[in-house]
């Protein structure tokens, strides 16, 4: 490119080769940046649209709600306690939720005590019988009639049934399987080890909670050993306030050294809590062939068996111990059953 100064004027020459050649790699900058630009937009829009998605996915269950219908003697002592057949009154004063629970009982006669009966009800929520209430109310001629109606499901069924929850694993069972009772606590023998690899899951997951209870033990002993200093600089304060006379000061000073010896004292029992609780849960399982007790510390495990469900309260290689939760409809050996 030649460049020539004429009266202060400066002439770009644009014809020669590398001008020309200049041009064209402006033109593909400018390019490759207005391309990158419209990538750019684009993939945030992408985003947008998947965090967007994601969102009203995720909000599609708080729009459903599971209910669970059932048949419901209305009885007219407990839906119309006066008699009088005054949707006035007895709408008011009928205790439909107690004809919901009582329905939903009925369906497990082998739930006599008090703390059974309480989880059977804890499924309903506290509307379950307001569809029944309306019913009833609109139509006095239904007392003492059995109407099929939906009752709502309490929060923590409903989250459960759309799978928020806890998750749940259904498996076909290997073999055959004995139950040695209909009901109460039950046995059921498997003809292999069909619950091998159930009972192989429950020690990795003892053994995964023996390591997170070890460190716990870890930090609450490093904290521990951290405030012993830190009660050594407070005493030293505390003396110093003493030798200074000041009556504030030695006040402050002594409540500070008090909060430490206090949370020294809790941390030290803390991590002789979760050592203990590591060695036990170590020893549990590195036993790897022996029965476990499922308590608190492992998930539950029910198995479905000549229409009933056991749920378990130990488990073996070839075997479960449990309480019938519905009772079986016989004692003979199973060839179909689920766990």
């Amino acid at each position: 490119m030649t460049d020539i100064a004429t009266s202060g004027f400066r002439i770009v020459d644009v014809t020669s080769d590398d001008a020309r050649a200049r041009l064209k790699r402006r033109y593909r900058a400018e390019a490759r940046f207005r391309a990158y630009g419209i990538a750019a937009i684009g993939f945030a829009g992408l985003v947008l649209i998947l965090i967007l998605a994601d969102i009203f996915v995720k909000a599609i269950p708080a729009f459903t709600v599971n209910v669970l219908v059932m048949d419901i003697p209305v009885v007219a002592d407990v839906a119309d306690p006066k008699g009088q057949r005054d949707p006035g009154d007895y709408g008011q004063t009928g205790d439909f939720a107690k004809l919901a629970r009582d329905a939903l009982l009925t369906k497990f006669p082998n739930m006599t005590d008090r703390v059974s009966r309480r989880v059977v009800t804890d499924v309903l929520s506290s509307g379950a019988a307001d569809e029944l209430r309306r019913r009833v109310i609109a139509d006095p001629s239904l007392i003492g009639t059995t109407v099929r109606v939906p009752v709502v499901l309490s929060t923590d069924a409903d989250l459960y049934l759309k799978g928020m929850t806890t998750k749940s694993v259904v498996t076909v069972g290997r073999g055959t399987a004995t139950p040695s009772a209909k009901s109460g606590e039950v046995t059921i023998s498997a003809s292999e080890p069909a619950f091998a690899d159930v009972l192989r899951d429950f020690k990795a997951t003892l053994s995964a909670r023996a390591n997170s209870a070890r460190l716990d033990a870890d930090r609450a002993e490093r904290n521990f050993k951290l405030l012993e200093v830190d009660l050594g600089v407070a005493g030293e304060a505390l003396a110093a306030a003493k030798a200074s006379g000041d009556a504030a000061r030695i006040t402050i000073a002594q409540s500070r050294l008090s909060k430490i010896e206090s949370d020294r004292t809790s941390l030290q029992a803390s991590a002789k809590e979760f050592a203990d609780r590591a060695a036990g849960l170590k020893t549990r399982a590195d036993e790897a062939d022996a029965p476990e007790t499922l308590d608190n510390s492992l998930p539950s495990l029910l198995v479905r068996i000549d229409g009933g469900v056991v749920k378990a309260s130990s488990v073996s290689a070839n075997s479960i111990k449990g309480d019938a939760i519905i009772p079986l409809a016989s004692t003979s050996t199973a060839t179909a059953w689920e766990r």
